[in-house]
């Protein structure tokens, strides 16, 4: 957790990692609370810090803003400014580029799929990026 002093500088390692926080809830909306918050919350609590810095929602926060920093300010910016001790991608080779690293980065992401049940209780995925049409579902009986 940070202090009331953090500054938002793409040079802090916090901010550098909050701010992929802020990328998932923009991806997932409403979802990010119960897909990323609840679950880094609990990670955060039951952790330690290497522990929780592995956990699947915190590496998916590093790479969505590695991948951010890097498309807006270049490769550069990763080498000379990421702070990869406070902010590690498991997989990534410091050594390379941005671009060699896609693959790590790309895969530490995770894509939202959202399953919902209908009335007969049979289970269908809903991909990310699809458009759902809900105005003739009956939605009285949805739990998040």
């Amino acid at each position: 957790m940070g202090s009331s002093s953090i500054s938002a500088s793409d040079d802090n390692f916090l901010f550098q990692h909050e701010f992929g926080h802020y990328l998932q809830s923009q991806d997932h909306g409403l979802f990010w609370l119960f897909s990323y918050g609840t679950e880094s919350g609990i990670s955060a609590l039951c952790n330690d810090l290497t522990g929780h810095d592995i956990f699947y929602t915190e590496q998916d926060a590093n790479a969505r803003s590695i991948w951010y920093f890097a498309k807006h300010y270049g490769d550069s910016y990763i080498k000379d400014n990421w702070k990869f001790t406070k902010n590690p991608l498991i997989g990534d080779d410091q050594t390379k580029s941005y671009k060699d690293n896609l693959s790590v980065i790309e895969g530490a992401i995770i894509p939202l799929t959202i399953s919902i049940r209908n009335k007969d209780g049979v289970e269908d995925d809903v991909a990310q990026n699809m458009s759902v049409d809900i105005s003739g579902i009956d939605t009285t009986n949805f739990i998040l």
